[in-house]
């Protein structure tokens, strides 16, 4: 038995390799395993490719577009939201995941709050610093936050549940 309050973040790589037959083959596969426990509305299928996962969404499950945008401090930042966030809309895809950035010159910074606002976000490569950690975690966008990369970190007094 899955508790009903889990959800699955699941980051399929290079879906854009497989032929359509495949992905055809996959999508049946991960519905018909997904009929246990009645799991299909708690997945979330990542991938970069949103042509792709737009045929997972379209099969009903949740998708999360894998970005990789800009810097902010980057001037054309604003520019490869934008052009992220047109796919999202026009490929009705669920989220996006992204990399946070550096504290000193964030990927998901101001800028990207801003043009992102009202779209779910699953953040990985937070940087280990505590108050940026809880101020994310505060945010209604974010929907998951993985602190740290290579580091083996124990936040497990840290939590957003019931803040939202």
């Amino acid at each position: 038995m899955i508790k009903k309050d889990h959800y699955f973040w699941l980051d399929y790589k290079n879906l854009d390799r497989l032929s359509d037959g495949n992905t055809a083959k996959a999508i049946a596969r991960l519905s018909k395993v997904s009929e246990f426990d009645s799991i299909k509305s708690r997945l979330y299928i990542e991938g970069s490719n949103p042509f792709i996962l737009s045929k997972y969404t379209d099969a009903g499950f949740n998708t999360i577009f894998g970005i990789h945008p800009s810097y902010e401090k980057n001037i054309l930042s604003s520019v490869a939201l934008n052009i992220f966030k047109m796919a999202y809309y026009f490929n009705n895809i669920t989220a996006f995941a992204m990399n946070y950035g550096l504290v000193e010159n964030p990927i998901y910074g101001s800028k990207a709050q801003k043009t992102l606002k009202g779209i779910p976000i699953f953040l990985f490569h937070v940087p280990d610093d505590e108050e940026l950690i809880k101020s994310l975690m505060n945010k209604t966008e974010i929907r998951a936050l993985l602190a740290g990369r290579d580091l083996s970190l124990n936040k497990a007094d840290l939590n957003a549940c019931g803040n939202k």
